[in-house]
C-alpha cells in the first residue's frame, strides 16, 4: 500500500506496514532487551541485598512493616531464585538438589524429636544451595559489574549516613524496623534517643581509627555487623578474582572496601580481611586441606579455653570466644543430636552452638562436607575462594551466627556457584580447544560455550 502526494507516490513508514501483533512486539522488545538472563540473576542478588533496607524505608515513611511482610519478601526473591534456576537448568545444580532434600529430612526428623517446629531453623541453611544454584545459573554474567554494582550502592549509603546520621536515623528508623520485625524490644536498645540501631553506639572508644568521631556505620544493612560482613565477601571476591579484574575495578574495590572496613569497625571483620588478602597464596596448600578450617578451628579453640580456664570477660574477641567455647563444652548427647534445645538461648552469640543445636552435628558435618567437596578444586580462583569461604565460615562461627543473613549470605554463595559454574565453562572450553579467555578477562562476562556444554 501507497501513500500520495503532490510530488507522487510515497512509501508509508515502516512502523505503519507492521501489524499490530508486530508492532506490539518491537515495543516491547526494549524491555526484553533489559531482562536478560544476566540481568535477572542480578536483579535477584540485589533484592536478596536490599530488600530490608527497602522496607525500613517503607516503615519509617509509610506502611508500617511488620515480621509477615519481611517472611514473605524472602519467599517472594527464593521462589523467583528457584524458577530462575529451574528455567536455566544446569547438572552442576544437580548436587545441591539433593542437599535441599536432606536438609528437609534433617528437618523434618529433628521436628519430630523435639515435638515443634521453628521455619527459621530449615531457612537458615536453605540459603545456602538455593543461592549457589543461583550463582550456577548465571555464570556468564559479568560478575565484576554485579559486585561492583553492589559496593557502590553500599559506599553511597555509608557516606550518607557518616555524613548525615541524624538524617539517616529519620529516613530508616532502623530501631522501629527492628521492633516491628524481629524479637527486639524498644528498652533493649541502650541508643536512648537514636534511631540506629543498638551496636552502632557500642560503649567505649572505635577499634579502627578511634579519633574519626563516627559511630559504627550500617549503610544498606541497618547494622554494623553485616556491614562488616559484607566488606568480607567483597574481601573474598577481590583476592579470587584478582588475576581477573581490570585495573580500575581493583583500585575501586581496594580503596571502597578499606572504608566500609573502617565504617563498620569491625574486630571480627579486620582480622577476616586479612586473611582474606592472602588466600591466593593458601592456595599452594594441598587440595581440599580448608576441610580441616573448622574442625581445626574449633578443636584448638576449645582446648585452649578449657586449658587456660577462660571466662567471658565483656565483649572482647577473646571473652566470646570463652563464652562460645564454655557453651560449646556444656551440651550433652541430646543437644548434639539436635533435639535438646535448652541451650539455644546461648546461640546468639555463638554460632557453632547455634549451627550444632539447629542442625545437629551430623547435619553440621555433612553440610560442611558438602561446601568443601561440592567445589572442585581444578582452578586457582575456586582454590583461593574456598579458602576464604572457609575460614571466614569457620571463624565467624566462633562468635555470632550473623553469616545465615540473607544480606550477606545471598551474594556469599552467590559467588561460590557463580565460581563453579564458570569453572565448568572454562574448563570445557579448553577441552574442545578454543581460545581461553584472555587474562584480566576471566569470570567477568561472556565467554564461548561449547556445543556440548549449551544448556549447562
Amino acid at each position: 500500500m501507497t501513500a500520495f502526494s503532490p510530488r507522487g507516490p510515497r512509501a508509508l513508514p515502516a512502523s505503519f506496514a507492521l501489524s499490530r501483533t508486530q508492532r506490539s512486539r518491537r515495543g516491547g522488545s526494549w524491555l526484553a532487551a533489559l531482562m536478560t538472563r544476566d540481568a535477572v540473576a542480578a536483579l535477584i542478588l540485589y533484592a536478596a541485598v536490599l530488600f530490608n533496607f527497602g522496607l525500613a524505608f517503607i516503615n519509617a515513611n509509610g506502611m508500617a512493616i511488620g515480621r509477615t511482610h519481611v517472611i514473605l519478601g524472602e519467599l517472594a526473591i527464593v521462589a523467583a531464585t528457584f524458577a530462575f534456576c529451574f528455567r536455566y537448568w544446569s547438572p552442576l545444580m544437580r548436587p545441591w538438589l539433593g542437599v535441599i532434600w536432606m536438609l528437609g529430612v534433617i528437618f523434618l526428623l529433628l521436628s519430630l524429636l523435639r515435638q515443634a517446629v521453628d521455619p527459621k531453623y530449615i531457612r537458615d541453611v536453605l540459603l545456602i544451595p538455593i543461592f549457589i544454584m543461583l550463582g550456577i545459573a548465571a555464570c556468564r554474567a559479568n560478575i565484576v559489574r554485579i559486585m561492583c554494582g553492589l559496593q557502590a550502592i553500599v559506599l553511597a549509603i555509608m557516606i550518607f549516613e557518616a555524613v548525615a546520621p541524624q538524617a539517616f536515623g529519620n529516613v530508616f528508623n532502623i530501631v522501629s524496623y527492628y521492633v516491628n520485625t524481629r524479637d527486639f524490644k524498644q528498652e533493649s536498645f541502650w541508643n536512648a534517643g537514636s534511631n540506629l540501631f543498638m551496636s552502632a553506639l557500642r560503649p567505649g572508644e572505635r577499634f579502627l581509627l578511634p579519633g574519626l568521631g563516627i559511630h559504627r556505620l550500617s549503610s544498606v544493612f541497618l547494622e554494623p555487623v553485616s556491614l562488616g560482613n559484607w566488606c568480607i565477601v567483597i574481601t573474598l571476591f577481590t583476592a579470587a578474582f584478582w588475576r581477573d579484574l581490570p585495573n580500575k575495578a581493583r583500585l575501586f574495590l581496594v580503596v571502597s572496601n578499606l572504608m566500609v572496613l573502617v565504617g563498620s569497625d569491625g574486630r571480627l571483620a579486620t582480622v577476616n580481611c586479612l586473611i582474606m588478602a592472602i588466600t591466593p597464596l593458601l592456595a599452594r596448600l594441598p587440595r581440599y586441606s580448608y576441610f580441616l578450617y573448622l574442625p581445626g578451628i574449633v578443636c584448638s579453640a576449645l582446648i585452649l579455653v578449657l586449658a587456660l580456664g577462660m571466662e567471658h570477660d565483656g565483649d572482647t574477641f577473646s571473652g566470646r570466644i570463652a563464652y562460645s567455647m564454655n557453651a560449646l563444652s556444656s551440651m550433652d548427647l541430646g543437644a548434639l543430636l539436635g533435639y535438646d534445645m535448652r541451650l539455644i538461648g546461648k546461640g546468639a552469640d555463638s554460632g557453632i552452638v547455634y549451627f550444632i543445636l539447629t542442625q545437629s552435628i551430623l547435619g553440621v558435618a555433612a553440610i560442611w562436607a558438602a561446601l568443601c567437596f561440592f567445589q572442585p578444586a581444578t582452578s586457582h580462583r575456586a582454590v583461593a575462594l574456598m579458602h576464604g569461604i572457609c575460614f571466614y565460615l569457620a571463624l565467624n562461627l566462633m562468635v555470632s551466627f550473623s553469616l545465615f543473613s540473607i544480606k550477606t549470605a545471598a551474594p556469599l554463595w552467590f559467588l561460590y556457584g557463580y565460581v563453579r559454574g564458570r569453572t565448568y565453562l572454562e574448563q570445557g572450553q579448553g577441552a574442545h580447544r578454543t581460545s581461553p579467555l584472555e587474562p584480566g578477562r576471566s569470570g567477568i562476562g561472556p565467554t564461548r560455550i561449547p556445543t556440548h556444554l549449551a544448556r549447562a
